[in-house]
């Protein structure tokens, strides 16, 4: 192939990009037996003096959670002031990169007074929450209707909680909890 045409290539990772003979693999590549392959998906960069290929990512930017938008997240710890999260996807189910810590305070998990966060959140539950915040610990609320647990296992044996009504019943030992639930639980696609 030639190089003019090797560099208006938009590559995916895994897609051969040259023979080692050619060029050796440089940021955004590896080889695997003699072919440089891409690890990213992007456009080749070639330098002739050093003999050296790489591939640049297509997009530089990093998709992080913005003030208004609505999230899913793993609560990973509750007091009863507020509750961490670790924040994986958007509305869309387009997972993040990496986590975002998000928190949930007492007065943002619903309309009518709470005492303590663990009445209606606990943790391992999977939550969908709207972004108050635009710098992480993202500032997390419950209060609209949508929004709410959407996945909740059982405080004593651990099972799947299913839910009856406005009550959450464990199938497994017959306990019954209660979370600040949404219409969506259990017909999420992305946890």
């Amino acid at each position: 192939m030639r190089l003019d045409e090797l560099s208006k290539l938009r590559l995916v990772p895994g897609e051969e990009v040259c023979v080692l003979e050619e060029f050796l693999p440089g940021n955004g590549t590896y080889e695997h037996e003699g072919i440089v392959r891409s690890t990213v998906v992007g456009r080749p960069l070639i330098d002739l003096d050093l003999r050296v290929v790489e591939v640049r990512p297509a997009s530089d930017r990093v998709y992080m959670p913005a003030v208004g938008s609505v999230v899913y997240g793993i609560v990973s710890l509750v007091k009863d002031e507020y509750a961490l999260t670790r924040i994986y996807c958007d509305a869309k189910c387009r997972k993040y990169l990496t986590t975002f810590t998000g928190i949930l305070y007492v007065s943002q998990i619903s309309d009518t007074y709470v005492k303590s966060v663990y009445e209606l959140v606990r943790p391992g539950d999977v939550v969908k929450a709207k972004v108050l915040s635009d710098t992480p610990p993202y500032r997390l609320t419950l209060k609209e209707r949508q929004l709410g647990v959407v996945l909740a296992y059982c405080s004593s044996c651990g099972a799947r909680l299913i839910k009856h009504g406005n009550a959450l019943s464990c199938p497994a030992c017959k306990s019954s909890e209660n979370r600040k639930t949404s219409p969506e639980y259990s017909n999420i696609k992305c946890v």
